[in-house]
């Protein structure tokens, strides 16, 4: 005991007994608008990783509209759930074209962020089309992310094109609110019309 007491794990008072000292979790991951892709690099490299899912399917409608190709079409497909010092906070199911996913390998995917991936089989990251939303945790998720089944989860759908504006991957992203934290910073600008939002540069 004393030595959990010289650590800060325990607290002991005379007439009082011990009691544990709560511990805080780690601190929520915080990603912003403004560098979009430096940030998700950033993230990448950061946090821990665990791919759970790696192979190719036929492109359902949904994938092929992201990602501009046919119906049927070949991708390749990735689930992967993040942690930060041990704590899940993402799942994350990504659609790449068959012709870009065949320049890495599983191994790669487990070991790098997926757009140092793109980056590094020739692609060129142009632009990402991105709109969060909210979902509830379903049986699957739920326990990935350590959460009631139900309980309220961040959804993130983000395609990225090059810069020739070809779509290179299509992502959806479930994420822990309190794990994780969109930041949006929003400039005035006004003209003689009328006053405006926009993202900060």
């Amino acid at each position: 005991l004393d030595e959990l007491a010289a650590g800060g794990l325990v607290v002991r008072q005379r007439g009082r007994g011990t009691r544990v000292v709560a511990q805080p979790g780690a601190e929520p991951v915080r990603a912003g608008v403004e560098g979009l892709i430096e940030n998700l690099l950033e993230m990448g490299l950061k946090t821990e990783v665990q791919l759970r899912e790696f192979g190719y399917v036929p492109a359902s409608p949904d994938v092929a509209r992201a990602l501009g190709v046919k119906p049927g079409a070949l991708v390749q497909r990735a689930v992967r759930s993040r942690a930060i010092k041990g704590q899940p906070f993402s799942y994350l199911v990504t659609y790449v074209p068959e012709d870009i996913g065949r320049t890495y390998s599983r191994r790669d995917l487990a070991a790098r962020p997926l757009l140092a991936l793109l980056e590094r089989s020739g692609v060129r990251i142009g632009s990402a089309d991105q709109t969060i939303s909210a979902i509830l945790a379903d049986t699957e998720v739920a326990p990935v992310l350590e959460v009631e089944v139900g309980a309220p989860l961040l959804k993130i759908r983000r395609i990225v094109s090059d810069q020739a504006g070809r779509a290179v991957e299509y992502i959806t992203g479930l994420y822990r609110p309190d794990r994780y934290q969109h930041r949006l910073k929003l400039d005035r600008i006004q003209n003689r019309n009328r006053n405006t939002w926009s993202p900060a540069a």
